[in-house]
């Protein structure tokens, strides 16, 4: 669409419909009373590459996640690229855990985050994590979740010696 504005515009707008490429041709006349002149145009526009995008439907992880020391973590990541190119997925972990036991994993057309949560901890730990998704051009999502563990917590026995 071209649109001007007043009786003698000097701004034309050219605006393009959503994920429009390839090449736009349009003509634009002035006229004075019985003299005319036309003025062709030609646009060429470039394929703009779209950044990958969470699938509909998808629950993208929570902020924080809370588990047990020895649980399986087990997250399908479901996001795509509009232009169909393929996906590069990377987990980086943001804390001071020295082994990453947070990895990405396929399984068949499926990716996932997968892991099994360190069983020696005492303590409540917290693991954040940035989630990455990049498609070939560069353009990414992100998802920031948290792993909290927190250990279990027996009550304490008391033991009596009836000897």
């Amino acid at each position: 669409e071209v649109a001007g504005a007043g009786s003698s515009p000097t701004t034309f707008i050219y605006a393009l419909t959503k994920d429009f490429s390839g090449t736009d041709e349009f003509s634009i006349s002035v006229s004075e009373g019985d003299r005319e002149s036309f003025i062709q145009f030609e646009i060429i526009v470039l394929p703009e590459e779209d950044s990958p995008v969470w699938q509909t439907g998808t629950v993208i992880p929570p902020r924080f996640i809370e588990l047990p020391p020895g649980a399986f973590f087990n997250y399908e990541i479901t996001a795509a690229d509009p232009d169909g190119d393929p996906l590069k997925y990377e987990i980086t972990n943001q804390g001071s855990i020295k082994d990453a036991w947070l990895q990405v994993a396929q399984d068949q057309e499926k990716t996932f985050l997968r892991g099994i949560v360190p069983s020696a901890i005492s303590t409540k730990s917290s693991f954040p994590y940035l989630l990455k998704i990049s498609d070939p051009s560069q353009r990414s999502i992100f998802a920031e979740f948290e792993i909290v563990v927190t250990p279990l917590n027996s009550p304490p026995e008391i033991l009596f010696d009836l000897e």
